[in-house]
């Protein structure tokens, strides 16, 4: 889901800053993508907190159940920016 957030992002002309970059790209997001969305971007936000204390802290596993259900969002996620981006060519060549 990341990497289609990034794509979005890139495809509007923008680039991350340094420091907090998988946050920054979450809240582009948010700025520029209907409201009917939030559940998604809370979702991707929450995978964002979870992949970090994963990789930072140990503390937190992703089981089998939960990986699926990534997948499918992912896929959902994906499916509505190619519908929605700003053009089919720009969001697919970043």
């Amino acid at each position: 889901m990341f990497k289609t957030a990034l794509a979005l992002m890139r495809a509007h002309g923008y680039r991350q800053a340094a420091s907090l970059q998988h946050k920054a790209t979450i809240e582009f997001c948010e700025a520029v993508l209907d409201a009917s969305l939030k559940g998604t971007l809370d979702y991707l936000d929450d995978m964002r907190h979870k992949r970090n204390r994963m990789t930072y802290e140990g503390d937190v596993m992703i089981g089998h159940p939960q990986a699926e259900v990534a997948i499918a969002e992912a896929g959902r996620f994906q499916a509505i920016l190619a519908k929605t981006g700003p053009t089919q060519d720009a969001f697919w060549q970043t």
